[in-house]
């Protein structure tokens, strides 16, 4: 799954487990339902990290097979290596 549509169901879950525990506090939900929201929620954001990742190691192997001479590729270049399809 693209990185954009992680983040938006990085962000949606956020808000969801918001919710979730308004509800808990006002007893409108029970407890599991907030851990479900929690558990969603980090699912969430463990996938933006895992391709964030994948992202930044894509990176450092282009410049490893790129002999890796000069200088290292500044922030700018390197958000703009990551974005090539």
């Amino acid at each position: 799954m693209p990185l954009k549509q992680l983040n938006l169901s990085k962000t949606s879950s956020r808000r969801a487990a918001e919710l979730a525990e308004i509800q808990y506090r006002e007893g409108v939900a029970d407890f599991l339902v907030l851990l479900d929201a929690q558990r969603t929620q980090l699912d969430a954001e463990d996938s933006v990290a895992q391709v964030e990742t994948a992202v930044n190691i894509s990176v450092v192997a282009i410049y490893k097979a790129l002999g890796g001479v000069g200088q290292p590729l500044s922030g700018e270049a390197a958000v703009k290596v990551a974005r090539i399809p």
